[in-house]
């Protein structure tokens, strides 16, 4: 078994952003920012993904020179996963293009991470694969996103809280955006929402943009700033 710090399951993507000045391509997916951000730190860091054939090179190129490992890289015969997002002034509208295949529990049997990120995107991540990924793990963080998405005939998107119910008791961090814990829990308190979230999981974080998050465990709540850059 290849042991790592980090360990990121997801699908990598590439989206196709679209506004007034035209379309660009950019990469995609918890599982390339937080590779990244991890092997940043000094951390060893691996993705178990799978992508199609379609897949740029150059993104390959550009994961390995910023020292993230892709040994768990495979190559399918569906088309990697390519979200269309329509950037607007107040808004920001995404639909799925296309999807990959699944990532199974045989998939990451052989990884083993200090930290095991599920950083889903488009329900890629059966319940079977985290159940493996909590056996091996120490801590083991769970994106709500990617699990409660749901998409229509035309890739347009909504959340479905029914699909977190085979998850409901796992020992894990859960991460969800204001909106998504919303779907979550049906309760619009970040607060409220949070503490509902830790009692299905054991600790939640629920992250609201330049207002911070919210952390809940058994402990105690926290109320974490954002960290205000320079020049913003």
């Amino acid at each position: 078994m290849r042991e790592y710090d980090y360990v990121v399951v997801g699908h990598l993507t590439v989206d196709e952003l679209w506004s007034d000045a035209g379309v660009k391509l950019r990469l995609g997916g918890a599982a390339s920012y937080g590779s990244v951000f991890a092997s940043g730190l000094g951390l060893s860091s691996v993705v178990v993904t799978k992508v199609g054939e379609d897949f740029p090179q150059q993104y390959t190129e550009y994961l390995r020179s910023m020292g993230v490992d892709l040994s768990g890289l495979a190559r399918s015969q569906h088309p990697t996963t390519r979200f269309r997002i329509f950037l607007r002034e107040a808004s920001v509208v995404a639909s799925m293009v296309c999807r990959s295949a699944p990532i199974l529990a045989a998939d990451i049997a052989h990884f083993r991470g200090k930290v095991i990120h599920l950083g889903p995107v488009a329900g890629e991540i059966p319940s079977e694969t985290v159940f493996q990924a909590r056996e091996n793990s120490e801590v083991l963080a769970l994106d709500l996103q990617g699990i409660l998405r749901e998409f229509g005939a035309s890739g347009e998107l909504k959340l479905n809280p029914a699909r977190l119910e085979p998850l409901r008791g796992i020992s894990l961090v859960a991460h969800a955006n204001w909106s998504e814990a919303v779907a979550a829990t049906g309760i619009g308190d970040p607060v409220l929402s949070a503490k509902i979230l830790m009692k299905t999981f054991g600790l939640a974080a629920v992250t609201m943009g330049a207002d911070g998050a919210i952390v809940a465990g058994h402990e105690g709540t926290l109320r974490v700033g954002a960290v205000k850059l320079q020049g913003s």
